[in-house]
């Protein structure tokens, strides 16, 4: 299930954002022909890399100053509920590699050319720096797990500029 959102709800504000449900799991795990039941997944069993929860929700608002340039401000977050990152047959396993939920905030800030020739904004990402893997699976150093770390799991700031022509 999923719902998706575009609102306009005056002329420079628009406001966006989806959220998504997904009830992913196992419903049958058939038992290998050697009758080894080791590797049977069980039933109701979240599936790897399917969080039950994702949303987003986003505005970004430009205020017109009359002049040569008018400014812009935007936010936009990001939620998205635990999951599974190495599937296996093990609870144990599982367990140590779920990746637990997180939110992310990126706010922005810049200026436009009043007839939408430039735009130059300031972009913080991960405004409150959550830390959070993107992936964790086995195979790490002396059998460790390892944690893949995004970009986005820190905080940083850029520019963009766009021109127009």
């Amino acid at each position: 299930m999923s719902l998706d959102l575009i609102v306009r709800p005056v002329r420079d504000l628009n406001i966006s954002g989806g959220l998504a449900y997904t009830d992913a799991h196992v419903d049958q795990f058939r038992v290998p022909t050697n009758g080894v039941t080791t590797g049977v997944v069980p039933a109701g069993t979240q599936l790897g890399y399917a969080p039950r929860w994702k949303g987003s929700l986003g505005a970004d608002y430009r205020i017109r100053t009359g002049g040569a340039v008018d400014f812009t401000l935007g936010a936009q977050s990001l939620y998205q509920s635990s999951q599974i990152s190495q599937f296996d047959a093990s609870a144990a396993i599982r367990a140590a590699t779920t990746i637990k939920a997180y939110g992310l905030l990126d706010l922005s800030a810049g200026i436009v050319d009043a007839k939408d020739a430039f735009r130059i904004v300031l972009q913080v990402k991960n405004v409150l720096d959550t830390s959070f893997a993107s992936s964790i699976v086995s195979g790490g150093p002396g059998g460790a797990y390892r944690y893949i770390i995004p970009r986005e799991a820190d905080r940083y700031a850029g520019i963009t500029a766009r021109l127009n022509f």
